[in-house]
């Protein structure tokens, strides 16, 4: 699971633009960072006619479609738990940075104020910093043009206790199981002692389990 960070600012508060340089900071200083990006409007992809457009109308919840060098992957996503959904689509990414989601209380996120004053820091949850070009006792306050202090910030806080220890992940029908410090560590003993039985397991630093559970047929 990558860490998450969320920017969340007012509309025209310089997120896009403050997110942009972020990521090419993180790029140079080496870290795989993905950008998820909420809109509260339908998007456009499917063109009427196309096949895509075809499949999906004919009931299909999942279609993909592959380039040669890029795929698009279209499906419903109805209740699904964003921590969840940044687990499936960012499984190689060190930070995902969304844009948006202010109001998922479990998600870290700085409030980007580069262009109007800041605030919603004091109406929403989670808020770790504000990028803006006021003073603010309350929060450490980075200045819009000093990129490379958000990202220390970042690395050093965020990132740093996201590290603390290793991960376990376990998602059931789609939502996260939150797990004790003990459980964690409970599957992670069984798990990998049990896979040092198999070859081509030492040394591994990810491992991915997923279990369907069948019903039994009753008849």
């Amino acid at each position: 699971m990558p860490c998450i960070i969320a920017f969340v600012g007012r509309h025209n508060s310089g997120k896009t633009t403050t997110i942009l340089a972020v990521l090419k900071e993180l790029a140079k200083r080496g870290h795989a960072a993905g950008v998820f990006k909420s809109t509260h409007h339908e998007i456009p992809f499917h063109a009427p006619g196309k096949d895509t457009s075809l499949y999906r109308e004919a009931g299909v919840r999942c279609v993909a479609i592959k380039g040669p060098s890029e795929l698009a992957f279209f499906q419903d996503i109805n209740d699904e738990d964003l921590v969840a959904t940044v687990f499936r689509l960012f499984p190689h990414e060190d930070i995902v940075i969304l844009e948006g989601f202010k109001n998922v209380a479990a998600i870290p996120k700085i409030e980007v104020a580069a262009r109007c004053e800041p605030g919603l820091f004091r109406d929403i949850q989670g808020v770790k910093a504000v990028i803006t070009q006021r003073k603010l006792e309350e929060l450490p306050a980075f200045h819009p043009d000093d990129h490379e202090a958000v990202v220390n910030f970042i690395e050093n806080s965020l990132l740093a206790e996201h590290m603390r220890e290793d991960e376990v992940s376990i998602f059931i029908d789609n939502r996260a199981l939150p797990l004790k410090f003990f459980i964690k560590n409970a599957v992670k003993g069984m798990i990998t002692g049990f896979l040092k039985a198999l070859r081509s397991t030492e040394g591994a630093k990810r491992i991915d389990i997923r279990l369907i559970l069948r019903q039994p047929d009753k008849n």
